[in-house]
């Protein structure tokens, strides 16, 4: 976004550590909610989005969730928030990638390859945990 706004790229290499961005998600309620099994769009966008953002798919609970409603959340299903976020972590091989003007896509690529889990793979993960739903998420980034 920095370059598309006319920022030098060897000056964002230079004052840049770290990018960080994130939103925050409604928390399921604890007391009402209820596990829920997914369809099988939703699983195959949750593993997908896992994948692609960094998650080890295998290595999650999958204790999705549902929202139910009770005098606790006033019949929402949801009561509190709670973050999903993605960091950056400036390397030498992103420094690169920006100063030859690379894509999106091969940035993303790179900062995945070395460890970055993407806004909307947290989510993903919040959502397997129990926290939040997948909707929600998709709800808050705007997908679908």
């Amino acid at each position: 976004r920095m370059l598309d706004i006319g920022a030098d790229a060897f000056l964002i290499e230079d004052c840049m550590l770290l990018v960080l961005a994130q939103r925050l998600v409604r928390k399921l309620c604890t007391t009402c909610r209820r596990p829920d099994k997914l369809s099988e769009a939703s699983l195959a966008w949750a593993v997908e989005t896992g994948r692609r953002g960094g998650l080890d798919w295998n290595g999650l609970a999958k204790t999705f969730r549902a929202p139910v409603g009770c005098p606790e959340c006033r019949n929402t299903g949801f009561r509190g928030r709670t973050v999903i976020a993605e960091t950056l972590k400036m390397s030498p091989e992103i420094g690169a990638a920006l100063r030859r003007r690379a894509s999106v896509d091969e940035v993303h690529d790179i900062a995945v390859r070395q460890g970055m889990v993407t806004m909307a793979a947290d989510g993903v993960r919040r959502a397997a945990a129990g926290e939040t739903t997948l909707a929600e998420v998709q709800r808050v980034l705007g997908i679908g």
